[in-house]
């Protein structure tokens, strides 16, 4: 992967966060599911790559992508309590 698709993973990140973005439960869930795919196309990555710098750029991203999909998993939470 190269170094901007890291940087758009950050910005769309950090967006989430700050933003108030209204998402139905449904489309949340689809995002969480796209997130833990590419954490997992990370971890192969991660485990077939040779180069140390590498290695450490993409555990930066599997940190982003799992500090995301944890949000995710709190707001689909939060969505759930409510409509019950």
């Amino acid at each position: 992967m190269t170094s901007s698709l890291w940087y758009s993973i950050v910005v769309v990140s950090a967006e989430i966060e700050v933003s108030p973005v209204t998402l139905k439960l449904e489309e949340l869930k689809e995002s969480m599911f796209q997130t833990r795919l590419e954490i997992f196309e990370l971890m192969y990555q991660l485990k077939i790559s040779s180069s140390e710098q590498e290695r450490r750029d993409i555990t930066a991203r599997i940190r982003a992508l799992q500090r995301l999909h944890y949000w995710q998993f709190r707001q689909v939470k939060t969505m759930e309590e409510q409509s019950t």
